[in-house]
């Protein structure tokens, strides 16, 4: 996926061994036990007004924090924000990754535990509207030192940590229309 292009010219950064796309789905490679979360982003050129969605067709069924959704605002390097499915922990979650580590900002419990989930997110700054299987699951308002750090980043794409199960049917960021 690594220098692959989208439909519209946007570049995918993605570390090559990190990801693959085999016949009709995308997947991360890394390993269960691995600490580091992995992303494949696209950047759009656009950091307000857009809307992330996905459909994750196979879950992981691992417990120990393991989970898979959306990276956001992502720096190209690693810092970011991200909301991700923990079907072992029946919760959706919504964190950060940056200079003080991977911190968890808020999770919300998800029933039914599904093999299945798809994601839409509405990022209007501040705010980011979580939806799942077409539910409303929260608003998250991004907080002024989330604003200064991730705020004019551009990158979206998927996200899986410490996951190397699930995989992605389709993944795709479109302008927010309001």
């Amino acid at each position: 996926m690594n220098g692959d292009i989208d439909v519209v010219g946007n570049g995918c950064l993605a570390p090559s061994t990190d990801w693959r796309c085999p016949s009709t789905f995308s997947r991360a490679r890394n390993r269960n036990f691995d600490t580091l979360a992995e992303s494949a982003t696209v950047d759009v050129g656009l950091a307000d007004q857009v809307v992330v969605s996905m459909f994750i067709e196979q879950t992981s069924r691992i417990a120990a924090g393991a989970g898979s959704g959306a990276s956001l605002f992502h720096d190209g390097s690693s810092y970011h924000m991200y909301v991700v499915y923990q079907r072992g922990a029946d919760r959706i979650t919504i964190g950060k990754l940056d200079g003080s580590g991977d911190t968890e900002i808020a999770s919300w419990s998800w029933l039914p535990r599904s093999d299945t989930i798809e994601f839409l997110i509405e990022i209007d700054k501040p705010s980011i509207n979580i939806y799942a299987n077409g539910t409303f699951i929260a608003t998250h308002a991004m907080s002024a030192g989330e604003q200064a750090i991730f705020g004019s980043n551009t990158r979206f794409g998927m996200e899986s940590d410490l996951d190397r199960r699930s995989r992605w049917a389709w993944f795709q960021v479109e302008e927010l229309v309001p």
